[in-house]
């Protein structure tokens, strides 16, 4: 018998103008509102199970939800903490939702916190309205190309299933709503 799912879902303060997209990833997970992301929840009426940040992006909120205050300074980032969090309380399965915004460093940092979770054998999937990343593992093939394939030459025959594969998943990442 496999391991039980646990879902979990983060909503990041990332800023963005549309957050409607959001209510589609409400599906009886876990959530927990990072830092200023509370303020999202509260804006699409989403009543986070936890909060967690050290709210320097936004003010301490004032609620009975319970809620982790984390220092201002500190060596995670407030959606690693939040990450760190689920996965102690036994989460393997979990969406971030907004954080990828217009500032390189936390987007950057999000995709970090994907690879700290991928390390540890847990699914997690950075999201927001145009884009979905996550990391995906196929050494045999990352060698093969490496070895065999220049960039800009054509894939040899022998690689087009495989390649195949990997365009149909990237396709099937992209029909995000």
């Amino acid at each position: 018998m496999g391991k039980e799912i646990k879902k979990c879902l983060i909503i990041t303060g990332a800023p963005e103008d549309d957050i409607d997209y959001y209510k589609h990833y409400i599906d009886g997970r876990f959530i927990i509102g990072a830092d200023s992301g509370y303020q999202k929840c509260v804006k699409l009426n989403i009543k986070p199970n936890l909060i967690i940040g050290d709210f320097d992006s936004s003010t301490k909120p004032d609620t009975d939800i319970e809620t982790i205050i984390l220092p201002v300074r500190k060596d995670d980032t407030d959606t690693l903490s939040a990450v760190k969090e689920a996965i102690k309380r036994g989460y393997n399965d979990i969406i971030i939702l907004g954080g990828i915004g217009n500032r390189f460093d936390h987007t950057y940092n999000n995709v970090l916190v994907l690879n700290f979770c991928f390390d540890r054998n847990i699914k997690a999937v950075l999201i927001n309205k145009h884009n979905k990343i996550e990391i995906v593992e196929n050494k045999p093939l990352a060698r093969m190309l490496y070895h065999n394939v220049d960039v800009g030459a054509e894939i040899p025959p022998e690689l087009y299933q495989a390649v195949a594969e990997v365009l149909a998943a990237v396709y099937k990442a992209k029909n995000i709503q």
